[in-house]
């Protein structure tokens, strides 16, 4: 026995990649392990006295010192010996400051998502004013993943001006607050931002290629969800079109034959047995079709025979004839062979649902079934002359109409019906021969 491989899960809409916890708590982590170790070991040298470990204790009002210091003389940093604070106290206090900016701008970045203009605004100005007391402090990468995270969520003007705003303020105000910018400092710091300005433009122009070929698949799935339920949404019109033909024909017979043995079954029981062996049939033979159309539902494979056609007129006229209704036939087709497989089923679907409707409604006895043959078409032509109870002049379609010129125009034909001049009823219906693919 094998087994059918498992259906693939429906696409949800939703994009790959990491889980959203993981993508809005990984800046925040990131920026607590970077921001929050460097300002406690900034605060702890601050507390211990002084940045400048290697030289000696100046007064607390001889001011900053500018000079080349006697530590490395290039950097900047605790034992650099590029400054001084003024105090002890003051160095303490912006240490204290710089902690807790650290913490703030770290966990700020939960809600940049939902407000990018506000959050990514508060912390760019956060850190100016960090930057404003002393260029030595932790390296704020929130700021970073701040701009970074605006300009994917659709804030980069408000990200650019906060950001060159605020550095400008920090240049030009700097040295008025004490804090000693030095041209050392002004410049890699400028080109830091400016990496900054250029991984958010980056992460924007792969965000938005991602966010195109996410919307691309959706569409295209769209699409085949709708090419499936369109197909479906035929699949069940045929469906029910094939079982009204068979039904409807069916039980018409089954009706007529059982009135007919009823009414002679004290009179001429042979002629009685007769109309009870064609219901048996009749019965046996819709029964057969009737479990051929729904065995589709259980296996949508291909039927392993087509349905009736053309070469199944004669047993449906026959048929027709055993139920009262004479049937007058002239059908020239030439070389059948020539005539397309779904032309063919169509025409008896088309003959057998209009003598069903003689039969149903109206009053005539005798029917001329015409079917003719030209160079490029099939015109199939069925007409009684009675009395029509239920179309009358001005018919209203219902579902053999439908159904019949759903069958024609299916393959490319055309369908019409209406009363005659003399009070019958004419069905025609033409097919072309080079079905439309």
């Amino acid at each position: 026995m094998t087994t059918s491989p498992l259906p693939a899960p429906p696409f949800d809409g939703r994009r790959s990649g990491p889980p959203r916890a993981v993508r809005v708590w990984m800046p925040v982590v990131v920026s607590l392990v970077v921001q929050v170790p460097a300002a406690l070991l900034l605060l702890a040298h601050q507390v211990s006295g002084s940045l400048d470990a290697g030289g000696p204790a100046r007064d607390p009002g001889t001011g900053p010192d500018l000079g080349t210091g006697v530590g490395s003389g290039n950097g900047v940093g605790p034992g650099s010996g590029a400054f001084t604070f003024e105090s002890a106290v003051s160095s303490v206090w912006v240490s204290v400051l710089a902690l807790v900016l650290a913490v703030l701008t770290s966990f700020a970045l939960v809600i940049i998502r939902r407000y990018p203009r506000t959050v990514v605004v508060a912390i760019i100005a956060a850190t100016s004013v960090e930057a404003l007391l002393s260029p030595i402090g932790p390296p704020f990468i929130s700021v970073a993943f701040a701009v970074i995270l605006a300009v994917r969520h659709g804030a980069r003007a408000w990200a650019y001006i906060a950001l060159a705003a605020a550095w400008m303020l920090v240049v030009f105000l700097g040295p008025l607050s004490g804090a000693p910018w030095a041209p050392r400092l002004v410049a890699p710091t400028t080109l830091g931002l400016l990496v900054v300005v250029g991984a958010a433009e980056f992460s924007k122009r792969r965000s938005d290629v991602r966010q195109k070929l996410h919307e691309d698949a959706l569409a295209r799935r769209r699409a085949e969800d709708a090419r499936q339920e369109a197909a479906g949404q035929q699949e069940r019109v045929r469906i029910a079109r094939e079982l009204h033909d068979v039904l409807g024909h069916s039980l018409s017979q089954i009706t007529v034959q059982a009135n007919a043995g009823l009414h002679l079954m004290d009179r001429d029981p042979a002629e009685a047995r007769r109309a009870l062996l064609n219901v048996k049939e009749t019965s046996a033979a819709a029964l057969a079709e009737v479990r051929s159309v729904l065995g589709i539902l259980r296996d949508p494979a291909p039927p392993r025979a087509p349905g009736p056609g053309l070469e199944r007129l004669g047993d449906l006229f026959e048929v027709v004839r055993a139920g009262g209704v004479s049937v007058t036939e002239s059908i020239s087709l030439g070389d059948a062979a020539q005539i397309p497989l779904g032309v063919g089923q169509s025409v008896y679907r088309i003959v057998q649902e209009s003598l069903t409707n003689v039969m149903r409604h109206s009053s005539s006895v005798s029917t001329r079934v015409r079917i003719t043959r030209d160079e490029a078409a099939l015109i199939v032509t069925i007409e009684d002359d009675g009395t029509t109870e239920v179309f009358g002049a001005d018919p209203e379609p219902g579902n053999g109409l439908l159904g019949m010129r759903e069958r024609a125009e299916l393959l490319g034909g055309s369908f019409s019906a209406g009363p005659t001049p003399t009070g019958g009823w004419r069905v025609v219906a033409v097919f072309p021969l080079a079905v439309p693919a």
